[in-house]
C-alpha cells in the first residue's frame, strides 16, 4: 500500500543525507537479490536506529519511523510525514502548505 512508498522515500532520503546504502550488500552472494530482499523484510539496515538519530539528530526520528520494517509503526499517509519533516525546518520555514499557497 502507499506506506511501501513511504519507506521507499525514507531509503532516498537516507542515502542522499548519508551517502551510503541502508542494506548491506551481498558480495559474493548466489542470489544478492533476495539477501537484500530479506534484509529488507527483516528490518536489517547497515545501521542502528540510536546511530541514524546520533548522525543526523534533526531528521533521524522521523527517518526511524519511517524506515519501520512493520508498515503499521510507520507514518499513516505522506501528509504526517510532510508535518514531521516541516516542524524540523527553521521556524522561518515552517509555513503550512496553505500559506506556501496563499503566498503563491
Amino acid at each position: 500500500d502507499h506506506r511501501s512508498d513511504l519507506f521507499s522515500l525514507g531509503l532516498i532520503l537516507y542515502e542522499l543525507l548519508v551517502g551510503e546504502p541502508a542494506y548491506p550488500l551481498p558480495y559474493g552472494s548466489a542470489d544478492p537479490l533476495r539477501d537484500i530482499l530479506k534484509s529488507i523484510s527483516a528490518g536489517r539496515f547497515t545501521f542502528t536506529f540510536e546511530q541514524l538519530e546520533r548522525k543526523l539528530p534533526s531528521v533521524g526520528s522521523v527517518l526511524k519511523k519511517v524506515l519501520q520494517a512493520n508498515p503499521d509503526r510507520r507514518y499513516r499517509d505522506g501528509r504526517d510525514l510532510q508535518f514531521d519533516l516541516r516542524a524540523k525546518l527553521p521556524p522561518a520555514l515552517q509555513e503550512s502548505s496553505l500559506q506556501q499557497f496563499a503566498r503563491y
